[in-house]
């Protein structure tokens, strides 16, 4: 239980059940009553807790091959290590590796991509499982948490698509029966609905994409890699 209520979990996984869900709990706390009292509440937050792991489930069979398609030559972290990569000063990347020399045995350096990519794979492993302390490394936990987070949203982008656009539907032909029939309904709450919808379907549309993915993925990677000049790290590995 500790584990599934962790930041990580919270900010990364159960965050984007939660944006996912909205529309749907949004609708139905404005147009239904009953919904708003405590008990009611509990059990809606039971039926989405549940729902959850499906979800979560779901984004994280997607989030490896959104990954892959962001990155088909691998992580930026790796990449800036990568001797054809300039994307890092000369002096940063030549004390990167000497800290990788220091404290891996087996690293070694080449001048030849192909040769170095296992090389920095297997040292960016290495630096990830020595930074997975929060409390001493808060910006790469930052980092890391917005990165999966945006990665998890956009592996359910598609059905988060299709809820908005299924309820934008549904709200538009309860406006238009309302207009035709009489529905004995609160006009002005079905267009508040209309308007969450349409907002959420805008975010998934244009805030949610590749570009939101790169560049967490970019910052993380510069923070990871930042680890190597931290105090705390050099100090516990001396140890």
């Amino acid at each position: 239980m500790k584990d599934i209520f962790g930041i990580y979990n919270i900010r990364s996984r159960i965050s984007v059940v939660i944006v996912f869900l909205a529309p749907l709990i949004i609708q139905s706390y404005i147009l239904v009553p009953e919904i708003r009292n405590l008990s009611s509440t509990l059990i809606i937050t039971f039926v989405a807790y549940a729902l959850s792991g499906l979800i979560i489930l779901f984004s994280r069979r997607k989030s490896g091959k959104i990954l892959n398609e962001c990155f088909p030559n691998g992580l930026p972290a790796q990449q800036y290590l990568m001797p054809s990569n300039s994307h890092l000063n000369k002096c940063v990347k030549e004390r990167y590796y000497n800290f990788f020399k220091n404290h891996l045995a087996d690293f070694t350096l080449s001048q030849n991509d192909e040769e170095m990519k296992k090389q920095t794979d297997s040292a960016v492993t290495w630096l990830i499982s020595q930074t997975r302390n929060s409390s001493k490394f808060p910006l790469i936990a930052e980092e890391n948490m917005d990165l999966g987070f945006a990665y998890n949203l956009l592996g359910i982008k598609s059905i988060g698509i299709c809820l908005c656009t299924l309820m934008l539907i549904f709200n538009s032909i309860t406006i238009v029966a309302y207009c035709k029939f009489d529905l004995t309904i609160n006009l002005n709450l079905v267009i508040y609905c209309l308007i969450s919808d349409v907002l959420c379907l805008m975010m998934w549309i244009i805030l949610i994409n590749k570009s939101l993915v790169i560049s967490c993925a970019k910052k993380y990677a510069h923070a990871l890699l930042s680890s190597c000049d931290a105090p705390e790290l050099n100090t516990d590995l001396n140890k």
